[in-house]
């Protein structure tokens, strides 16, 4: 069955894509955010050497790339990386679809697991990109039956 034919390829393939775009929306938006962090400082104000009576609050806003650098942007395109895996397996024409399947539900895993695990940090903004990846493979295997003997 080619992938990219009838309504179960095209809402496969249109769910990883899916997936894809919002992985990649969630990666930019922590990136690029300036409002990432957010912190206020107090400054005790003394006039003429007479004791602090008053305190001076200041607001303050930086991006992740601000408090973090570089270096943690590896992690965070991770979910990238997957959803960009997950596509590259249904759009190649192979017909190891026992072999894609699973591979497939592991990236979704991935995926899940890593939103799993940052969800109060980062980690949340990529659970719509695990669930459409997870609705992608459940779509892809479905009605899959067993390979033919001319599909190796």
């Amino acid at each position: 069955m080619n992938y990219g034919q009838g309504i179960k390829g095209r809402l496969v393939i249109g769910s990883a894509t899916v997936s894809h775009v919002l992985a990649w929306a969630a990666f930019l938006w922590i990136v690029l955010w300036p409002h990432a962090y957010q912190g206020v400082s107090a400054t005790p104000v003394s006039v003429d050497g007479i004791p602090a009576t008053e305190v001076v609050e200041a607001r303050h806003s930086a991006s992740f790339i601000e408090v973090n650098g570089y270096r943690p942007l590896v992690l965070l395109l991770i979910p990238v990386l997957a959803t960009a895996l997950a596509l590259i397996f249904l759009l190649t024409r192979t017909k190891r679809r026992t072999v894609n399947a699973p591979v497939l539900w592991a990236l979704a895993a991935v995926l899940l697991v890593f939103s799993g695990l940052g969800y109060y940090s980062f980690g949340i903004l990529y659970a719509p990109a695990a669930l459409a990846l997870i609705v992608a493979a459940a779509f892809f295997g479905l009605g899959r039956g067993l390979p033919r003997l001319n599909d190796g």
